[in-house]
């Protein structure tokens, strides 16, 4: 994939809880709609919650975050409810800085922060999803940085 304007840039490191082969958790940051991060799948399949973690190379002021769900007209993995953690060391996560459930689209999805955070790891959680199976999947996550356009 050739990176773009969308590649989520400043990441020192990406992990989630589960991935299956050939949809590892780095394909949400490659700036590339048509790759995607999935959870197992099959008799390895666990159930929700699921879990992205990023931590950016340094502390950063942040508004929200947007997830685009998988663009290949599959549901399998499209976040419904979700919370999206802040912190600065990684262990410490406090309460939610938002919470809510995404709409049954391919549409990119915004969680903006009811306050600007400071935060050098960001934690997206999937709490349910839309298909019938126990998966989550992202095509592209980035975060919304504060004061930016």
């Amino acid at each position: 994939a050739v990176p773009n304007e969308t590649t989520l840039r400043g990441v020192r490191s990406i992990r989630a809880d589960s991935e299956q082969e050939g949809f590892e958790v780095e394909k949400v940051i490659d700036g590339d709609p048509a790759t995607m991060w999935h959870t197992t799948w099959g008799e390895l399949a666990a159930g929700f919650p699921h879990e992205l973690v990023i931590e950016l190379d340094a502390p950063t002021h942040l508004a929200g975050i947007t997830v685009l769900p998988r663009q290949d007209d599959n549901r399998n993995g499209w976040i419904k409810d979700y919370e999206v953690y802040a912190s600065a060391d990684g262990k410490n996560w406090q309460q939610p800085v938002a919470r809510g459930a995404f709409t049954a689209d391919h549409n990119l999805k915004t969680a903006k922060f009811a306050a600007a955070v400071q935060a050098h790891f960001i934690r997206l959680v999937a709490l349910s999803g839309h298909a019938k199976g126990p998966w989550a999947s992202v095509a592209e996550f980035n975060v919304l940085v504060a004061g930016a356009p």
